[in-house]
């Protein structure tokens, strides 16, 4: 597991003990890493993972991604219609909105909104 802040390292221990969780926190507290996180554990199990974000965030999440995902996990991909079978998609939350068809098509095991 990454190192991870007390507060962080409590909120990823409560995202893997609650499967439907919703987790609300301040901007700029540290969800990306615990979600890069959790979307690990979820990965390492043979889960789909998505991440909706904000459109000028994916590069970020994407760098973010880089360096808090354990070698060797899929890295992730912009969705788009030819990254259906990718395991770690992130995409905008009105590309989002505009293909939710699409995205149910991809099967995601856990859907990470921030």
């Amino acid at each position: 597991m990454p190192d991870l802040y007390p507060h962080q390292r409590a909120e990823l221990d409560f995202l893997q003990t609650h499967p439907r969780a919703l987790q609300l926190s301040d901007v700029g507290t540290g969800k990306t890493p615990v979600f890069i996180t959790y979307a690990a554990h979820v990965m390492e199990q043979d889960g789909r993972v998505l991440l909706v974000t904000e459109k000028g965030l994916i590069c970020q999440t994407m760098r973010e991604a880089e360096a808090w995902l354990p070698k060797g996990l899929p890295r992730p991909v912009e969705w788009g219609p030819e990254a259906t079978e990718s395991r770690f998609a992130i995409t905008t939350h009105t590309k989002a909105a505009n293909a939710v068809e699409a995205l149910c098509a991809l099967r995601p095991t856990l859907l990470i909104v921030d």
